[in-house]
């Protein structure tokens, strides 16, 4: 998961999401907030999808609306996906080599985590790949899935 966290709204039913989210704690006067990666996520599927966010109802990644408008073929699509897959693995693999396997953790985290550290010589080639394999990640994920504001 790239995000850390997932805004809730007024409108959420927190209680029908408890046993689904992991709930962090407010920020001040801030909305309640869930923790990412979203527990009720299994694999393309979401468990808690009758009583999911209003976030998740209501975003549609740039891809799928292109899809609906037909102006990105669902091979195309499906291509892009599988792109956008491979992108996100070698982002793990490489974060495994460098000593981090904790997938519990947003991979924003992680990468940021991997950044903050001193690479030791013989790492620094690793570390070299993850800032690239990164970067190629969120061009891809601006280019095809995120709307902008």
């Amino acid at each position: 998961m790239i995000f850390a966290d997932l805004e809730l709204q007024p409108s959420d039913d927190l209680n029908s999401l408890r046993p689904y989210l992991k709930f962090l704690p407010s920020r001040g006067n801030g909305p309640q907030r869930a923790a990412q990666p979203c527990k009720a996520h299994d694999g393309c599927r979401c468990a808690a999808y009758e009583v999911r966010p209003s976030y998740c109802r209501q975003f549609d990644c740039k891809l799928l609306k292109r899809l609906q408008k037909r102006s990105v073929t669902d091979s195309g699509a499906m291509r892009i996906v599988r792109k956008t897959r491979a992108k996100v693995q070698r982002v793990e693999e490489l974060l495994e080599a460098l000593g981090d396997s904790d997938k519990s953790r947003p991979l924003l985290a992680r990468v940021k985590r991997a950044n903050r550290q001193l690479p030791k010589a013989d790492l620094a080639g690793l570390h070299s790949e993850l800032s690239l394999a990164w970067h190629e990640l969120t061009c891809l994920l601006g280019a095809h899935f995120y709307s902008p504001p």
